[in-house]
């Protein structure tokens, strides 16, 4: 989607007021608008127990139990997948990304039957979150739920609704008409009289576009690959450079022993092979180490990583891997040189 808007503790006229703003702006831009969905939604954070979703003084450490959980009306899930559905009280349709619930759950001090598993979920964003349920219910009781944040349930974010849809025009055009609906709707925030949003200028909004975001993440993980790559070449320089001197250095002591040896017997296909056996242990050694200390760490750093939600396991352990041989390689290039010049020292 090119662009969203979400909007928090609104009045009931900001869902037409937005689409007016987000119509009004594609006709003075001359942009058109395809894919246009807009829904209320109410997203929850809880511990599952059993099949009951406890949401009062969530534990947010205790993540193998930890869920976010969305809820829209069966209307909007109507209107956004162009199925009928009509839902009775205590039913509600169930989609996980990471698997299935029981039969029924229980929030809110409410007991809901799972009627029906959908197979995709017409809400985009959710693969940010680790653990995700989403599910429909009927409009009467998205309300109810929706008043259980007036009792002081501190992982509800009350309603929210999403306004998503995309544009023609290129990235600077997009991000030009992201820029007006922001200052439209800020103008309709701060202003008094009949543009305010029903006399209610403490709600809040976001507008966000793809494009923009983008260029934001392109830019601040930019700066961390350069940032890695350069500083995990600048150690292994100055690594394989204090290894390498290491042994040029002890090849001119050990000349006047390797000269003794020969002279008492030793071939220089024996001297080579010691000086081999040699340098490998002196190289390969410590990358050993560090192969072995990265997989002894490697559980706590995807641990720490999924704090990020990072929680592609397999896509890292391929760039370890990766990182590995690499840095395998250098050593190798770096050992052959090595290799060599010691051994014309002490010849």
């Amino acid at each position: 989607t090119d662009i969203s808007l979400e909007f928090f503790d609104f009045k009931e006229d900001m869902r037409s007021k937005a689409i007016e703003v987000v119509n009004s702006a594609a006709e003075s831009q001359g942009r058109k608008i395809f894919d246009l969905k807009y829904y209320d939604s109410i997203s929850v954070t809880a511990v599952l127990e059993g099949n009951k979703f406890e949401t009062e003084n969530v534990d947010f450490y205790n993540e193998s139990k930890l869920f976010a959980l969305m809820f829209i009306t069966d209307e909007d899930y109507s209107r956004l997948t162009g199925k009928n559905i009509s839902l009775r009280e205590n039913e509600a349709v169930a989609y996980g990304i990471h698997g299935r619930l029981d039969d029924s759950f229980e929030i809110f001090g409410e007991k809901y039957n799972i009627i029906d598993y959908a197979d995709s979920f017409p809400v985009e964003g959710m693969g940010y979150f680790g653990t995700v349920y989403c599910f429909v219910v009927n409009s009467d009781e998205f309300m109810s739920m929706s008043a259980s944040s007036e009792y002081g349930s501190n992982s509800l974010q009350g309603i929210k609704y999403s306004v998503s849809f995309d544009i023609d025009g290129t990235k600077d055009e997009k991000i030009a008409f992201t820029d007006v609906i922001f200052d439209e709707l800020s103008t309709m925030k701060y202003s008094s009289g009949e543009n305010n949003t029903n006399d209610n200028p403490n709600y809040r909004f976001y507008v966000e576009s793809r494009q923009r975001v983008e260029d934001e993440i392109y830019a601040l993980d930019g700066g961390f690959l350069f940032l890695g790559i350069f500083l995990g070449f600048l150690f292994l320089i100055a690594t394989v450079l204090i290894i390498y001197y290491k042994q040029i250095s002890e090849g001119y002591d050990d000349r006047e022993r390797y000269n003794i040896m020969q002279k008492v017997g030793m071939s220089h296909k024996e001297v080579k092979d010691s000086i081999k056996s040699q340098i490998i242990k002196v190289f390969f050694l410590p990358l050993i180490m560090a192969i072995i200390h990265i997989a002894a760490a490697f559980k706590m750093v995807t641990r720490l990583l999924a704090i990020f939600n990072l929680t592609n396991v397999l896509l890292f352990a391929k760039c370890t891997a990766a990182t590995i041989v690499v840095f395998a390689i250098i050593y190798g290039i770096v050992y052959s040189l090595t290799a060599r010049v010691y051994y014309k020292i002490v010849k």
